[in-house]
């Protein structure tokens, strides 16, 4: 049993983690969750039938409701955060300050259009693009169908590139269509006048 909770450990803790870390304001908080997932993993483990694919939608859906939890008792109990602690793992100080701006900026619009979504448009994009898993094993992990699950991230999608657009400050507006006056167009031709 430790090797396979090992195998699993080394093949899933990264996507577990950076999909933790979509739902929940810092690292540390992000792998003491994780921490709890595994645990679990560890009290069912005996009790798990099937294979490694078994063990991972089991991983998704454990680290689903962990987060859900976490979130609904930081909610009774509001803590204030001293700040941001993204800096902490930081970029090199080889970077380019002007790319890690660009970077640290886009990474907080995306998070704030993504709070803007259904909750399980969100859930959807976060397992589907932090997590890895393809729709049918999302279905598995929210235990919906695969259909629903394609058309949820596909509005989620939708959503979010409307709502990323609405926010950038790059975006120029698309140039409105304006009718030409009667004096601008030239004659119509023969036998093609609106009756």
């Amino acid at each position: 049993m430790r090797e396979a909770v090992a195998a699993a450990y080394v093949a899933l803790s990264d996507r577990l983690l950076a999909y933790i870390r979509t739902r929940v304001p810092d690292q540390e908080t992000a792998e003491d969750l994780l921490e709890q997932t595994f645990l679990q993993l560890i009290q069912r483990a005996p009790a798990l039938r099937g294979g490694t694919h078994t063990a991972e939608v089991y991983l998704f859906r454990v680290a689903t409701n962990v987060v859900v939890d976490h979130l609904r008792r930081a909610a009774r109990r509001p803590e204030e955060l001293v700040g941001d602690f993204r800096a902490l793992d930081g970029p090199d100080l080889d970077d380019d300050p002007h790319e890690v701006a660009a970077v640290a900026d886009t990474t907080d619009q995306v998070r704030r259009a993504l709070q803007q979504l259904s909750p399980d448009q969100r859930t959807v994009l976060q397992l589907r693009y932090a997590g890895g898993l393809s729709a049918p094993e999302i279905a598995r992990v929210m235990g919906k169908n695969e259909t629903a699950i394609r058309s949820l991230q596909h509005r989620g999608e939708r959503s979010l590139a409307r709502l990323l657009l609405r926010s950038s400050d790059y975006e120029t507006p698309l140039p409105r269509h304006q009718p030409q006056r009667s004096a601008d167009l030239p004659p119509p031709r023969r036998g093609t006048e609106p009756r």
